[in-house]
């Protein structure tokens, strides 16, 4: 939970506070993002990259992912990153800002779907093997309301993708 630029570990089962895992002294630090991988917490901020022991005590600011982070998401292992310059794999310390032709623009969120990677992003959805080749993208040249892309989710064979002009619905088969 986030409270007052204080991101706390609480037990939920009697709602009370066990320990205090990052505490921002800037109230407009803005959280955008959470990740747990084993007894790492991962929190993208409008500051950038926070990393943080589930357990308390030290964390620290990664002077390397220092700008506003969108979205953090695990896959296969592996720690991504979603931000305006493109996306990161925390890991490799590797960042992308294009792949293949495709230039990317503001990373909104990153997420995994039939053994594949789906980049929501400002120029339109894109989608990529696990080694980040491209596949196909979906803008609104295909039929999307708009080419802001701010996140997707999935149902069956169905993506529902969420632009800065409503929902589209696409199938992805």
């Amino acid at each position: 939970t986030a409270e007052s630029g204080t991101i706390y570990k609480i037990n939920i089962a009697n709602n009370s506070v066990i320990d205090t895992i990052v505490s921002y002294p800037d109230y407009r630090i803005k959280v955008s993002s959470m990740l747990v991988k084993d007894e790492t917490v991962f929190i993208g901020t409008s500051n950038g990259l926070t990393v943080a022991n589930i357990n308390g005590g030290k964390s620290y600011q990664d002077t390397l992912f220092s700008f506003p982070i969108h979205h953090i998401s695990l896959i296969d292992g592996k720690v991504f990153l979603a931000h305006e310059g493109g996306l990161s794999v925390y890991d490799s310390k590797k960042t992308y800002s294009q792949l293949g032709e495709i230039k990317l623009s503001s990373v909104k969120r990153i997420k995994t779907y039939n053994n594949t990677i789906w980049l929501a992003t400002l120029n339109g959805l894109f989608i990529c093997d696990k080694q980040l080749n491209p596949i196909t993208e979906f803008n609104k040249s295909c039929g999307l309301l708009s080419n802001t892309i701010n996140d997707v989710t999935f149902e069956g064979d169905m993506a529902c993708i969420s632009t800065d002009k409503g929902i589209s619905i696409a199938k992805t088969e």
